[in-house]
């Protein structure tokens, strides 16, 4: 079988060859340098290899998150060019991996490297740690947000994260709209706050002009006071189609807020259903917008999955808690 599967991967690579020299070809004349990106990865009995895939980005300067919300600076930052968010999208900068796999290093069941053989229980886990003295709860607090934008008593719906395929901030929009359709009269109260930038932001303004909610929503693009931002939420929700585990949801939850996440990745063991907050599918609208009606309507829920949410992250995910398990891991050694 597995020669199988090696002999039909360098079949595919040699039929789909003229189409990766055309990509090829379009990446570089996009943006300068090799098309090819090349990261090295652990394989079996921890041999490295080299991972290739096409060049989805471009060198630039913009402001990024380095050490905290609050702390930017300028940074190299390999910028995802027009042609990259199409190879993303369709994952077409992964094809030429089928030459790791013809020489056994990946499967064919997605980018991963084959297993090392290390035995689980020599494994440790260690989440992220997330400041809960920078990121602490508030009530009501609506100063950061735009003049007349949301008044006392407004539900207000947050996410922070670049406006991408894999963060699905357009799932989250179609549920806002389907709020406001489901329930007219929500008009008055709710609320949408989506913090970012990146490709989706016409397609989310646009959805918003059509459905009559632009001046509901507020789209400010990246800010360096997310803290800040996450004391005028209600609820914060994470569309995310893939995600690990996620430093949003972590400052959301320090911040004392409920959660609406997707059921991928590392949401699950930080988000409990119906304790901190709400697991909803991916790319379903109705279910965040059914999830997002329980709490408009439970008030009550707000406040205990938020306290919940915020003892979860002290006690759990706390910068003081990962360094101890960091250090706790070194004592063993």
């Amino acid at each position: 079988m597995n020669i199988f599967v090696r002999f039909m991967a360098i079949i595919i690579l040699v039929i789909l060859l003229p189409f990766l020299l055309f990509l090829m070809i379009v990446i570089r004349l996009e943006s300068k340098g090799n098309p090819i990106f090349r990261v090295n990865r652990v394989g079996k009995g921890g041999k490295l290899f080299t991972i290739y895939k096409l060049r989805t980005m471009r060198k630039g300067k913009v402001p990024i998150h380095i050490c905290s919300p609050i702390e930017l600076k300028q940074y190299d930052y390999h910028r995802i060019t027009r042609v990259g968010h199409i190879l993303r999208e369709y994952h077409l900068d992964e094809l030429p991996q089928l030459w790791n796999i013809f020489r056994n290093e990946m499967v064919f069941v997605g980018p991963r490297p084959v297993g090392i053989g290390i035995a689980n229980k020599k494994i440790s886990v260690i989440y992220n740690g997330v400041d809960t003295d920078l990121f602490t709860p508030a009530f009501e607090s609506l100063s950061v947000l735009p003049q007349d934008f949301a008044q006392e008593g407004s539900f207000v719906i947050g996410t922070i994260g670049r406006l991408e395929r894999v963060k699905d901030q357009v799932t989250l929009t179609k549920a806002f709209i389907r709020l406001l359709e489901m329930r007219p009269t929500l008009r008055n109260t709710i609320r949408l706050v989506i913090i970012g930038e990146g490709a989706l932001r016409t397609e989310i303004e646009a959805m918003l002009e059509r459905a009559d909610a632009s001046q509901l929503a507020w789209l400010p693009g990246f800010r360096d006071d997310t803290n800040k931002l996450f004391k005028s939420f209600s609820i914060f929700v994470l569309p995310s189609r893939r995600e690990g585990i996620s430093n949003t949801i972590l400052e959301a939850m320090a911040s004392g807020l409920p959660v609406i996440a997707t059921r991928v990745g590392g949401n699950a063991e930080i988000v409990k259903e119906n304790t901190t907050g709400q697991l909803v599918p991916s790319d379903d609208p109705d279910a965040i917008a059914t999830a997002l009606l329980r709490y408009i309507t439970e008030p009550g829920l707000i406040e205990a999955h938020g306290q919940v949410a915020r003892d979860s992250a002290k006690h759990h995910f706390s910068l003081k808690v990962m360094v101890n398990n960091y250090s706790q891991i070194y004592k063993s050694i």
